[in-house]
């Protein structure tokens, strides 16, 4: 062996016990260090707390510092594990609890989130870590306090939004008061912090107000319309009969608040009610008066004759009206006169037969013993009493009184021999010259004379009674009118029987003393003579079809069943006043038997109120609807002086200088004139045409 050899040996047993030595240090210190940790965390608490954080923290540092070959050396790692774990569960549970510590004790809406938070970290536990939160009933009371503050929100807002649903109060009405009910209803459902936050409880207060006033109103209005409905009820001419039904009527009425008579229409139904039953109460007291006088007078029954009387004659008109025995108590009176005077049992028959105004021929009654005279004085021009012949027509009021004897007794009667009644205004048509305009002051309540109509549009023995106002008929202007069957339709030949003047089918005519004429003069009152209803086109009468405005119109006059008239309505515009023939569109009148239609065409109204005229139709006219009207027929007689031109010869004293109208046709005598012979009467002087013989 060499030097050098020696020399390696050595160095390799050198190394080798280094490395020995070495690796048995490093065992050693390796231990140690695992030892040291796995004393750390034995000296861990067997029951982790949250105060043991640092010290197992600190161990797992320490665990961490180690390598690996001293990390396999440590023999407690398990527990360290378990102690982290129970750690990280207590921090786990901790921060839990303080989610649920940061909700407050006193929960709104706005801790929703906080609420969440909690209950979410909650439920990411495990059921064991679960059971171990120690605050778990706090969420659980914050969730349910915060679940009700949900619900009463709910609640609020369902009541809010059905008030918004309803309309404003000034809009509502019955039909709304089942909804705000029902939002009422909700509203008072809630707890009395909840209503507080009904943000709208004003306008649900005004709608509650408004329906409580709707149903006041209505049950006010349903009030008055059941007393309303029992003056209805009431007879439209209650009768003693009736009295009880007018007096609960009353009692009904009186029993209303100020508020419900308010609203009653038929007020005036009912006082008229119980004016008429205190009115027939006073009248019954008469017709029992008159009811009580004998069956046969005597003498002695005068005073209560007179009493009957003085009790009927005390009565205002009206309950004199509602007396039904008034003609018993004539009869007792007259009963009464004759057993005093006998002469009245022949004179009073026929003095009952006498009009009050006679305007026709009219022959007195008589008896054996009876006369009939003027009183002495009196005009006895206008009516021969023994012919009983009107000689003449007066057109204004003429009275006259006549004296009618038998025996000893002489009665006096006063008889009106003219056409116009007392207190009557006669309107005469004078034509629509200015030379006829009326004098100033003079107004549409009619002027003229009759004998400027005489000489415009002449006379046709038929006159309108209307009012205090008599209307003429002109000449040929009254036209009956017959149907053959029921609603016949008249055709204009028959309604224009004095023709169209060459107008051919003119709507527009007038008469002018029988001649129809266009655009002037007055028209026709026709009279359905027949016994069946006719029909006609307005257009195809005389008269006016357009006009009524301008006072032209036509109306019918209709008859009512105690043979009295009424004015109709007036017929509307049927026809354009320049067509020739219109028919198509027009008016078609029915006349009913017995009824008139008036057709005044101008009457030469002046219509621009320039203060003559007689406006009969037009709005400012004065026939009015439904009010009484009366038609006559009188005796137009006029006279006329006749003119003979004998050539020298002499006329027969037969041949009367005057002639009048209804003498006619009259038979003239022959005149003489010496050498000649007569060969008759001629209206020309050149003997031309046929002779006259009447």
């Amino acid at each position: 062996m060499t030097k050098s050899n020696k020399y390696l040996k050595f160095l390799f047993v050198f190394l080798f016990l280094f490395m020995v030595f070495g690796l048995a240090a490093c065992d050693n210190a390796d231990k140690k260090a695992a030892q040291a940790v796995d004393s750390a965390i034995e000296a861990l608490p067997a029951e982790v707390t949250l105060a043991d954080e640092e010290a197992i923290l600190s161990a797992r540092e320490e665990y961490d510092k180690l390598t690996d070959k001293q990390k396999e050396l440590v023999t407690k790692l398990e527990i360290l594990e378990s102690k982290e774990s129970e750690l990280q569960d207590l921090k786990d549970i901790k921060a839990v609890e303080d989610l649920i510590a940061a909700i407050p004790e006193t929960v709104t809406l706005a801790d929703q989130a906080k609420i969440q938070a909690a209950r979410t970290a909650y439920n990411a536990l495990s059921s064991a870590l679960q059971s171990r939160v120690s605050n778990l009933e706090d969420l659980e009371d914050a969730e349910e306090a915060y679940q009700e503050l949900v619900a009463s929100q709910q609640a609020v807002d369902a009541v809010i939004d059905l008030i918004d649903d309803l309309p404003d109060a000034e809009d509502a009405t019955l039909d709304d008061e089942e909804d705000v009910n029902d939002a009422k209803a909700a509203f008072d459902a809630l707890k009395e912090n909840e209503k507080e936050q009904v943000t709208n409880v004003d306008k649900l207060n005004a709608l509650i107000a408004k329906i409580a006033q709707l149903k006041a109103d209505q049950e006010d209005r349903d009030a008055a319309e059941a007393v309303d409905l029992m003056i209805a009820l009431l007879p439209v001419l209650v009768q003693l009969a009736d009295k009880k039904l007018v007096e609960e009527a009353r009692a009904a009425y009186d029993a209303l608040t100020e508020t419900q008579k308010a609203l009653i229409t038929g007020l005036d139904k009912l006082e008229a009610a119980e004016t008429r039953i205190v009115d027939l109460e006073a009248a019954k007291v008469v017709i029992d008066m008159i009811a009580a006088l004998p069956e046969t007078l005597a003498l002695d029954d005068e005073d209560d004759v007179i009493a009957a009387r003085e009790a009927y004659d005390a009565l205002s008109e009206v309950r004199k009206s509602m007396v039904t025995n008034l003609d018993l108590l004539r009869a007792k009176e007259e009963e009464l006169e004759i057993l005093k005077n006998p002469d009245l049992a022949v004179l009073n028959p026929l003095i009952k037969q006498i009009p009050d105004q006679i305007i026709d021929d009219f022959t007195f009654p008589t008896a054996e013993g009876v006369t009939w005279s003027y009183k002495d004085g009196e005009d006895d021009s206008l009516f021969d009493l023994e012919a009983g012949i009107l000689l003449k027509t007066s057109f204004e009021t003429a009275l006259r009184t006549i004296e009618v004897s038998y025996g000893e007794t002489t009665l006096e009667l006063v008889i009106n021999f003219g056409v116009v009644k007392e207190d009557f205004t006669p309107i005469f048509y004078v034509g629509g010259a200015a030379a006829d305009k009326p004098a100033e002051g003079n107004n549409w309540d009619g002027y003229g004379t009759w004998d400027k109509q005489l000489a415009k549009t002449g006379f046709g023995g038929y006159l309108i009674e209307y009012g205090n106002k008599v209307y003429f008929i002109s000449k040929d202007a009254f036209i009956p009118l017959v149907g053959t069957e029921e609603n016949e339709h008249l055709d204009r030949e028959t309604l224009r029987p004095l023709g169209m003047n060459g107008q051919d089918s003119r709507n527009n005519l007038g008469l002018i003393n029988g001649i129809p004429t266009e655009y002037a003069g007055t028209a026709a009152l026709y009279y359905n003579a027949g016994d069946v209803p006719i029909k006609f086109y307005g257009c195809d009468t005389y008269g006016r079809v357009n006009a009524k405005f301008a006072g032209y119109g036509k109306v019918v006059f209709s008859r009512q069943e105690d043979g009295s008239y009424k004015v109709g309505p007036m017929i509307p515009d049927h026809g354009e006043g320049d067509d020739v023939g219109t028919k198509e569109g027009s008016y078609i009148i029915t006349l009913n038997p017995g009824d008139y239609l008036w057709t005044p065409h101008t009457w030469e109204t002046d219509y621009n109120n320039s203060g003559f005229g007689t406006r009969l139709c037009s709005a400012q006219g004065v026939l009015t609807e439904n009010s009484p009207i009366t038609v006559k027929k009188f005796k137009f007689v006029q006279e006329f002086e006749v003119e003979y031109n004998l050539d020298g010869g002499t006329n027969n004293p037969g041949n009367p200088a005057k002639i009048k109208n209804y003498e006619l046709p009259f038979t003239l005598k022959d005149p003489v004139k010496e050498g000649y012979k007569f060969l008759g009467w001629y209206t020309k002087a050149d003997f031309s045409g046929d002779p006259v013989e009447k």
